[in-house]
Order: structure tokens, then sequence, then C-alpha cells
């Protein structure tokens, strides 16, 4: 037997017309690649690689904080950052799965998509932890936003 989702089209066609209407919802898509595409910015790109004892590192303050290991994973790229450029503030944005809401698993679509939060990397917030934290409160209640147009190339982009 077959599994029926009447909300298969209904979600990601609701979330289009939620974003070309401008109403501010966390599940809007982003719409602006096509703007950010055309307009050039020096932009670095890397792939960071860890090495295994760095990953059983990672892994082993993920279980002792009880946060998923790819936030914690997050928290040191953000936090290297931060102390790299000095920043107080790391503008960060995010790839982010959008498959969390009710039904959103028996859907057929890719719902994935950029969102944008600010994380404070200055006195009590700039700890590791105080990031994790940060991110993890961003990522469980939604506390981020769709991207401005014309912002991503001056931010930091993370897809993990």
């Amino acid at each position: 037997d077959t599994c029926r989702c009447e909300d298969a089209l209904r979600i990601p066609e609701a979330r289009l017309l939620q974003s070309l209407d401008g109403v501010a919802r966390t599940d809007a898509i982003f719409l602006g690649y096509a703007l950010d595409s055309s307009v050039h910015h020096p932009v670095l790109h890397r792939t960071v690689l860890f090495t295994p004892p760095a990953v059983k590192q990672v892994q082993s303050v993920a279980t002792s904080c009880g946060a998923p290991f790819e936030v914690v994973l997050l928290a040191v790229l953000v936090t290297a950052m931060a102390r790299t450029h000095s920043w107080e503030v790391v503008p960060l944005t995010m790839t982010t799965p959008m498959r969390d809401g009710v039904a959103d698993l028996q859907l057929v679509a890719p719902m994935s998509d950029l969102r944008s939060v600010d994380i404070a990397v200055r006195g009590q917030c700039g700890t590791l932890m105080g990031v994790v934290w940060q991110l993890l409160h961003a990522t469980k209640f939604r506390a981020w936003r769709v991207p401005e147009p014309l912002s991503t190339n001056e931010r930091l982009h993370v897809n993990i």
C-alpha cells in the first residue's frame, strides 16, 4: 500500500506563494538566487576536512553537551571564523533542510533552502558552548530568517 499525503503539493505551493507575496514566514522560499548570481563579489570557497582525531573530539563534545554532532561542528567553524576575523557577530547563512513540519517527510520536493541567523560571539556568548546553544535555539525554534536579496555574498555560507 502506498502512503497518501494530500499535502504533497499544497505545502510547497503555499511556501512559494508566501515567498512571492513577501509574507514573512520561517518556511518561505529564498528567491534571491538569480539576483545573487548576477552580482559578483570576491568570495572565498573552501572545503574544510577534519582529521579523524578532530572528528572524535567534536563527537566527544557533542556527546558531553547533548547536542547533535552537526551543531557542534558548525559551532567550531563559526567560532574559528569569528576569532580569525575578530568578529563580534558572525553573519551566518546556512543551507537548511526544511523537512521538520507536519507531513514534510512525505513530500516529494526539494525542501532545503537558505536561512540566515546572526551569531553573537562576544562576552559569555563567545565560548564554544555559547555558540552551540545559540545554534541549537536557532534551529529548534526556527529563529532565523530568509536571507535578504543580494546579501548572501556578504555572509558566511555553510552547507554541512
